[in-house]
């Protein structure tokens, strides 16, 4: 959290230095009529008042409220400098708020628009941003590819409040990535920056992490004493959190030198700090640690308790991961470039051919190839069109098509749908690999027929798992319906394929459907290959439905069942344990009313 607060401080310095250079409400065309001028004022007014308040905890939501107003306007009146800032800013508070998606997309939308005027300040801030979303969600390697291009695009007057920061973000980007020798030089060229500027608690923070990078590379007894100074710098500062860091430290040191014991002591001192605490230790970590120090010290019950703690946060922080991890949207427009790479290759042939045709016969016959070279140029396109409407949605292929990027969209009312085979790792024991994989393709081959038939939206598959989407672009009741029908025929190729199957494979699949309705965000990932998913929390009860159902049973939440009960006769099965969810009542459907055409 310390680092985002900086990271915000650093932000605000950027936008204001970017704002006078760009000249912020100051100056305009003398073309400019005085209406559009009074509204970008009105607009450069609002910036200006929210910055301060982003650094206020309890004024995020006013603030927010202000930036949104003011993103509209500029957007509205086409003022590039506005937008520019007004979503730097909103993507600074989404950061904060861990609502990753948002921010995303401000960023990139902030940063096509500084590309467009060579506002390299903004640039840099934007590159800074990405930089710690990616951060944040462990994404290491792209993270430190963001923080290199801000620091490219870099032109601040405080460069060494900057580059104390980014440099210690990648130091730590590079140790988690356990290339502590990269990780080192980030970190001591931080201290030398933040150093330069006086930033006492920045000093602290960097000698903590080359503490840690030397007890991976030589763990050297020196390191302990370090260890020591360190947390008496914390605990003058009343920083916990940081105190919670020098322990897991010296535990890792202590545990590297085989003194249990003392590895062990460290940990008991680290859990007794986090108790009835609000604060956000590092609890992943130092239950790692724990693990590791009760196991080689023979407590090996206590090991497996703290494993299994382990084992629960880290589902939970996946759960969290999945419902805030949300496309992160391509800058670089790769897709755009490649096609119209390929468009310039295409001419320069036909070009060349054109002119070997000229010297070898008629006119005539240079107009046929030109016309046949056009018509193949199409074909091509077509087939591009093609493959990439296979892989995304129509309208998320053609905004990425359009724009080079897709923005991340919510959906209010959509049904998640996830169906897998029942006894799968058993039954595949006993499978040859290529059989395997000729078993689940059929099947697999038939849910896609049938989703096409719908109008749905496959996901993708997982293993022996399959994922749709019902109403990604209804927002009426139509999802759930569609769903629970896609469900039923997907039962009924099941059912009457399994003689034939049996016959042909020597084994055949039952599979277990659950589904769920509720909110979500759809959007595209990732640079070298396009890919399209979803994220919520209401793809996690779906999956948890499916975990729940019987095979050849579609299992359903009761936000569901309330969408379909007037066409669909369902059994109630009334609350059930959910983990990570409590009680939640479901329901089994059975057949299509007869009542209903």
């Amino acid at each position: 959290m310390r680092l985002l607060k900086i990271f915000l401080i650093v932000s605000i310095s950027a936008s204001i230095y970017s704002s006078s250079n760009a000249g912020i409400g100051f100056g305009s065309k003398k073309a400019e009529n005085r209406a559009q001028q009074e509204l970008r004022d009105r607009v450069d007014k609002m910036v200006v008042s929210a910055e301060p308040l982003i650094q206020i905890e309890d004024s995020f939501e006013r603030t927010l409220d202000i930036l949104k107003e003011a993103y509209f306007q500029a957007d509205q009146s086409n003022y590039t400098v506005g937008i520019i800032q007004s979503a730097n800013l909103l993507a600074d508070c989404y950061t904060v708020l861990i609502d990753y998606s948002k921010a995303t997309s401000k960023y990139y939308i902030a940063m096509r628009h500084a590309e467009t005027i060579g506002d390299s300040a903004s640039m840099a801030k934007s590159f800074r941003g990405l930089g710690l979303v990616k951060f944040n969600m462990k994404q290491w390697g792209g993270a430190i590819s963001d923080f290199n291009s801000s620091r490219d695009f870099n032109v601040l007057q405080d460069e060494d409040k900057v580059a104390s920061l980014i440099d210690c973000l990648l130091g730590l980007s590079y140790y988690h990535l356990g290339r502590f020798e990269i990780a080192e030089q980030s970190l001591l060229n931080a201290r030398r920056a933040a150093f330069e500027v006086g930033d006492s608690m920045r000093l602290l923070e960097i000698d903590l992490n080359l503490a840690n990078v030397l007890v991976e590379r030589s763990n050297a007894p020196s390191v302990l004493n370090k260890f020591d100074s360190l947390y008496e710098g914390f605990k003058q500062r009343n920083e916990k959190i940081g105190m919670c860091h020098v322990l897991i430290g010296k535990s890792r040191s202590y545990l590297k030198s085989g003194d249990n014991t003392k590895a062990l002591n460290q940990v008991h001192e680290a859990l007794d700090m986090t108790r009835n605490s609000t604060l956000n230790f590092p609890m992943q970590e130092l239950l790692e640690v724990a693990v590791d120090a009760e196991y080689l010290s023979g407590n090996y019950k206590t090991s497996a308790d703290l494993m299994r703690q382990l084992q629960e946060l880290r589902e939970s922080t996946l759960s969290q991961s999945t419902s805030t991890k949300v496309a992160m949207l391509s800058a670089d427009y790769e897709f755009e470039k490649k096609e119209e790479k390929l468009n310039d290759q295409i001419s320069e042939k036909n070009k060349q051919r054109a002119l070997l045709i000229v010297l070898a016969v008629a006119f005539f016959l240079i107009s046929i190839v030109i016309f046949l070279s056009l018509r193949g140029v199409a074909k091509e396109r077509r087939r591009s069109d093609e493959l990439l409407y296979n892989i995304l949605p129509v309208e998320t292929a053609k905004e990425l098509k359009a724009n080079g990027v897709a923005v991340a969209k919510a959906h209010n009312k959509v049904t998640i749908v996830f169906a897998d085979v029942q006894n799968f790792t058993k039954i595949a024991g006993h499978l040859e690999p290529t059989v395997l994989v000729k078993l689940l393709d059929y099947y697999f081959i038939k849910f896609d027929q049938i989703i096409q038939h719908y109008g749905l939206e496959k996901i993708k598959t997982i293993g022996d798992a399959y994922m749709f989407v019902s109403g990604l672009n209804d927002t009426g009741s139509n999802s759930a319906i569609n769903a629970v029908l896609a469900g039923i025929d997907m039962l009924k190729v099941l059912n009457d394929s399994k003689v034939e199957v049996q016959e042909k494979y020597g084994a055949h699949f039952n599979f277990r459907i659950g589904m769920h309705t509720g909110k979500t965000v759809s959007g595209v990932v990732g640079k070298i290959k396009y890919a399209f998913d979803i994220w919520g929390d209401s793809v996690n009860i779906a999956a948890r439905m499916e975990a729940h159902s019987e095979p050849g049973k579609i299992n359903i939440t009761e936000d569901t069942y309330n969408q379909v009960k007037h066409l669909f006769t369902c059994a109630a099965r009334g609350h059930i344990e959910v983990k990570n969810k409590g009680s939640m009542e479901m329901y089994f459907v059975e057949t299509k009313k007869p009542s209903q055409n």
